[in-house]
């Protein structure tokens, strides 16, 4: 009876094994799977915009695609407008983030990427955003700190009523702050470090022509 209970627990010991190496190998295979259909769709996207010639017209083309509700392309289109500091799109994307939830995380994490005043009414809009992981709420206080050196004491963690509270704080200072408020300084000259970031991130999406 030991010896076959024994075995019984040696069989589901195996069967176990067997089954989490079969989960970690799906997992991976899926894993490999999303990476291919990720970069497969980037490299698309690069092809859409290396059709524009010049920073312009390849800022306005990521624009439309943004606005895109049917695009498989938005994602991609948000990160590109933060990776090349196009700041005259700040308006736009929060708007994009207003009327389109599945797209708000990469708008925040765009606006944080852009460093800009005009993404301080967006970033303090959605410090009450009822995202339960509060991750949204986290990338935008972290960001909002960041640009202007402010802090409240404001949790992303917080239960709502703390979180509107906090909220109201930071309006407040930024409808008396905001005609005279001036970012904190940075180390490097800033359109000087906007063409680097362009030389950088602005290269994959030239074709030979521009």
């Amino acid at each position: 009876m030991k010896f076959r209970a024994t075995q019984y627990i040696l069989l589901g010991c195996i069967a176990t094994l067997l089954l989490t190496t079969i989960d970690n190998m799906v997992v991976a295979q899926s894993s490999a799977s999303y990476k291919q259909r990720l970069q497969k769709r980037q490299e698309a996207f690069r092809k859409i915009i290396r059709t524009e010639k010049g920073k312009k017209a390849k800022i306005a083309k990521a624009l439309a695609v943004a606005e895109d509700q049917n695009s498989i392309y938005r994602k991609d289109a948000i990160r590109f407008l933060a990776e090349v500091q196009a700041v005259s799109a700040v308006a736009t994307l929060a708007r994009i983030g207003r009327e389109s939830p599945e797209v708000r995380d990469e708008v925040v994490v765009a606006m944080t990427k852009l460093q800009s005043n005009a993404a301080i009414d967006y970033l303090i809009e959605v410090l009450d955003d009822g995202d339960k992981t509060g991750i949204i709420r986290g990338i935008s206080i972290r960001a909002l700190r960041n640009i202007t050196g402010q802090d409240f004491n404001y949790s992303p963690d917080d239960p709502q009523p703390q979180l509107n509270a906090g909220k109201a704080k930071w309006q407040a200072w930024w409808d008396k702050s905001r005609d005279t408020f001036k970012r904190k300084q940075t180390s490097r000259d800033e359109q000087q470090e906007a063409e680097e970031i362009w030389e950088k991130y602005g290269i994959p999406y030239l074709n030979r022509d521009n």
